[in-house]
């Protein structure tokens, strides 16, 4: 496996540089296509006023247009030179929902946390539950990813096993990969599970090591980020667990943690 499709959301403005960067490195270091996504809510009716005319109507769909062709051109001029195939995609509709539909097209999407523009980029949650692929999430700030330790998060669930495949393509490429269980509460079988994830990975010529943590006052979530910073880990892989509920998703604590608090970049899978 390899990621030969990289999918990024591309808002106008300041917004989407670092992303686009990031997601510009990664095609660059897999030798993939990047396909940059522009999308822009269009909402005739949310004025409290009881009737729209046409005009006012036109008037917004031409902005919402407008910001669409406008993240087109600043995704060209971010990736002009690139030595790598690059493709556009567009139309309006809610960021996240149009992102997620291009997933046909992708291996890995590429997202951030919110970064504060006035334009906000897709919603990364979202995408980790609604576009079927694995979603790179990183700080606004992060323009590249090096790729030398790699933190897994593991429990044993359907999540984590699928995170730790669709990160075989980044774990080949790291110089030490550590597979971390925190809030353990059979230290023994945590540490046969991990043996076996490590025998996998080596199956894959990635070698690996691992541990096991006991319980502590911190969340799961703050536990494994706080073990990723003491190795000097560039990356983390955890499953994500979410249920749906009637308009949103409802986010197990460590997913929802690390989407809100993570430093580090994490790459999540469902």
């Amino acid at each position: 496996m390899a990621y030969k499709s990289i999918l990024v959301h591309v808002e106008p403005r300041q917004g989407a540089e670092a992303r686009v960067a990031l997601a510009l490195d990664l095609a660059r270091r897999f030798e993939a296509r990047l396909i940059g996504v522009g999308a822009e809510t269009f909402y005739p009716g949310f004025s409290d006023e009881p009737f729209i005319d046409a005009v006012t109507v036109r008037l917004l769909a031409d902005l919402a247009r407008k910001d669409v062709a406008d993240a087109e051109d600043y995704f060209s001029a971010l990736t002009q030179g690139a030595a790598v195939n690059v493709l556009w995609r567009a139309r309006l509709g809610p960021p996240a929902e149009v992102v997620a539909d291009e997933a046909n097209s992708a291996d890995l999407i590429v997202a951030s946390r919110g970064s504060g523009a006035d334009k906000p980029a897709a919603d990364p949650g979202y995408l980790i539950m609604a576009s079927g692929l694995p979603v790179l999430v990183a700080p606004p700030a992060a323009s590249s990813l090096p790729l030398g330790r790699i933190v897994i998060g593991w429990k044993n669930t359907l999540q984590a096993r699928s995170a730790i495949g669709a990160a075989l393509p980044m774990l080949k490429l790291a110089d030490k990969v550590e597979v971390v269980r925190v809030k353990a509460e059979d230290h023994v079988q945590a540490m046969q599970e991990i043996e076996e994830v490590i025998e996998r990975l080596r199956c894959h010529g990635i070698k690996a090591r691992g541990s096991a943590h006991g319980r502590s006052d911190a969340s799961a979530a703050n536990d494994l980020l706080g073990y990723a910073r003491d190795q000097h880990a560039n990356l983390i892989v955890v499953g994500a667990y979410a249920h749906a509920r009637i308009g949103e998703w409802v986010f197990g604590g460590v997913t929802h943690d690390l989407l809100r608090d993570a430093d580090i970049p994490v790459l999540f899978a469902r």
